[in-house]
């Protein structure tokens, strides 16, 4: 095949696009995340500040009117229950009323197995509202004093008519916890931010060391922090091994890890865990 001479086109000119092609790696501009990497590991922890009792008010009747007549005394008994236990820090959050069918499973189930389903059912109209029973001075008592508070709480809200229904449970806990009692109480911190920013900051400052060291110990000058990527885990038991540890980590993944605190059934300490993957600039010294 031969060759056509383009124009202004010289073998020097075709040399120096060859040379450009294969210029050594030396040549070529640094990549901008090239420096140290390492993982930096934040813990913090704090005592629960806060407790919820979760709950709910009902009225049923064949009849709405009725029915919201019903929400509305048991409303009010849980209310003046509550308050003449004159427990300080004591309140309730309430969450609006709903308004719902209430059918007969077990007359529903008779029904199918009679083979009977057309037969008209007698549905009842069921007004209901989920509060939360929270108590705010939990770090102002000790261990004992605060049982001894809950069970007062847990016995009149039930004496006045109050279904506690314990907090509400992900998919991935339901499936782990069959078998195991529902807890009615649920302990908390007022502020998870602030916990998750403290881990995050001695994440941080982990990562900053460690690089620190190692730029020391190859003769580098250690520049600014050129990526971060981060992984949390919200997890009270830092011996969960197995299941468990993979349970604690699917839960967190679905976490919005700086705001949500969805509470522990133990009262105990309440951690956060950061890790951190930190990439720092290098310069030689």
């Amino acid at each position: 095949m031969r060759l056509q001479r383009i124009p202004g086109f010289t073998t020097i000119g075709l040399l120096a696009v060859m040379l450009v092609g294969v210029a050594p790696p030396a040549a070529r501009a640094a990549d901008p995340a090239s420096g140290i990497t390492v993982v930096g590991l934040g813990h913090a922890s704090q005592a629960p500040t806060v407790v919820e009792i979760p709950a709910m008010i009902s009225g049923e009747a064949p009849l709405a009117a009725d029915a919201i007549v019903k929400y509305r005394g048991a409303k009010q008994q849980a209310l003046k229950a509550l308050g003449e236990l004159k427990v300080p820090g004591l309140k309730i959050e309430e969450q609006g009323f709903r308004i719902a069918h209430s059918t007969n499973a077990q007359q529903m189930m008779q029904m199918m197995m009679q083979g009977n389903v057309q037969q008209k059912m007698q549905q009842k109209v069921l007004v209901y509202e989920e509060v939360n029973i929270v108590l705010e001075n939990a770090p102002t008592l000790k261990p004992d004093e605060l049982m001894d508070t809950l069970v007062k709480v847990v016995d009149a809200a039930k004496d006045a008519g109050l279904i506690t229904t314990g907090r509400e449970l992900s998919m991935i806990e339901m499936q782990m916890s069959r078998g195991t009692p529902t807890s009615l109480v649920s302990f908390k911190i007022a502020d998870p931010s602030k916990l998750y920013e403290a881990a995050q900051e001695k994440a941080y400052a982990d990562a900053l060391r460690k690089a620190e060291r190692l730029a020391k110990l190859a003769g580098l000058k250690l520049g600014r922090a050129v990526s971060i990527q981060e992984s949390t885990v919200s997890n009270n038991d830092t011996k969960a091994t197995g299941a468990v540890s993979w349970y604690a980590m699917m839960l967190a993944a679905s976490d919005d890890d700086e705001k949500k605190d969805s509470g522990s059934d133990v009262f105990a300490e309440v951690s956060r865990d950061v890790q951190l993957t930190v990439t720092f600039e290098t310069k030689a010294e």
